[in-house]
């Protein structure tokens, strides 16, 4: 398949790198569930700019992140991207083609130099049904990206473009805590590409992060962006809603 070419192949049951991120998929495995996927897993390195799976692209793998991180997006039916999730180390991704046997619904790239692990999708249903703390973390993953959809859709048809960048930049903050009350984003999207996940235009972006910025809730550079507060943050989306 095309979207292979930029894979190396490496081991089979590599042992496992624990200590992943809070949050993640990885990081909320017990020891054992992550010592019975690695025995399975077959790791792959793909470089920066490659396309690990494509949208309609029918095969059902299921990837965890072990290095790196990968971003997938969608298109609309003109050709529109829209960039959907960042996937950051300790996270997976093509769990519903690994689960349905659907085409994948996505793009997924990666980001810097990723290493992925892989598993096909008999060995998912495997674990699925082998492993219950796997069972029920995959559970409690598709549950935040469903909430996170329906939070999307419900801020489109509700909010103005300015409370949508607020509210989305606060979401981004609170998925990549630095500390008790700080954010570092790392690989931040463009404020073109944070137009196209709002669905608004660049200069409703360009106005609300300058705006943002002028208050000190956020900087923003190529590496990261940078919130010194999140609840300052939240309490700046508050006021936008009126509450």
């Amino acid at each position: 398949m095309a979207a292979e070419q930029g894979f190396n192949m490496a081991s089979v049951g590599k042992e496992p790198d624990l200590g992943f991120p809070s949050g993640t998929l990885l990081g909320a495995l017990p020891e054992p569930s992550v010592a019975a996927l690695s025995a399975r897993w077959r790791v792959s390195t793909v470089a920066k700019g490659g396309l690990v799976i494509g949208s309609e692209e029918s095969s059902d793998d299921f990837f965890l992140v072990l290095g790196g991180a990968a971003r997938a997006a969608v298109y609309t039916a003109n050709g529109r991207e829209l960039i959907f999730v960042d996937v950051p180390r300790g996270d997976c991704f093509g769990e519903l083609a690994a689960i349905d046997g659907a085409p994948r619904s996505a793009n997924v790239v990666a980001l810097e130099t990723l290493t992925v692990a892989r598993l096909g999708s008999r060995e998912f249903h495997a674990l699925l049904r082998e492993d219950q703390a796997f069972s029920l973390a995959m559970l409690q993953l598709l549950s935040g990206k469903l909430r996170r959809v329906t939070r999307q859709l419900t801020e489109y048809a509700a909010l103005t473009g300015p409370q949508r960048i607020c509210g989305e930049l606060l979401a981004m903050a609170k998925r990549h805590r630095s500390g008790p009350d700080a954010a570092q984003v790392p690989h931040p999207v463009t404020q073109a590409e944070l137009s196209r996940i709002v669905f608004t235009n660049r200069e409703t972006v360009t106005r609300e992060v300058a705006r943002l910025k002028g208050k000190n809730l956020l900087s923003w550079s190529r590496s990261a962006i940078q919130v010194p507060s999140i609840a300052r943050l939240e309490r700046e989306y508050a006021s936008l809603l009126g509450e």
